[in-house]
């Protein structure tokens, strides 16, 4: 697992895996918006955050527009093994 949190710090998603993860996000956030009370939550958590309301077809435009610098970016802070933990369990 280590050894591939490494590869993404280096060298970023390979593009086609970008894509796929990209197209991943997308059905995800479009299939959790069928329902009422799904939308209602999201609108309501634009309000209690204060946060301008941002329309399917922006967020999927933000998700479009996430490029393999932004994923190495993130990852390098987020996979830093200084903030990493690791936890075992079982026999020893």
């Amino acid at each position: 697992m280590r050894d591939e949190l490494d590869r993404v710090v280096a060298d970023g998603l390979p593009e086609a895996e970008l894509a796929q993860v990209k197209r991943q996000v997308k059905g995800q956030v479009m299939i959790s918006l069928e329902s009422t009370g799904s939308r209602l939550h999201r609108l309501a958590g634009f309000a209690l955050h204060e946060e301008p309301m941002l329309g399917l077809d922006g967020l999927l435009a933000k998700i479009d527009a996430v490029s393999r610098e932004d994923v190495q970016r993130v990852a390098s802070e987020y996979f830093d093994p200084r903030r990493q933990l690791e936890l075992r369990l079982g026999p020893q």
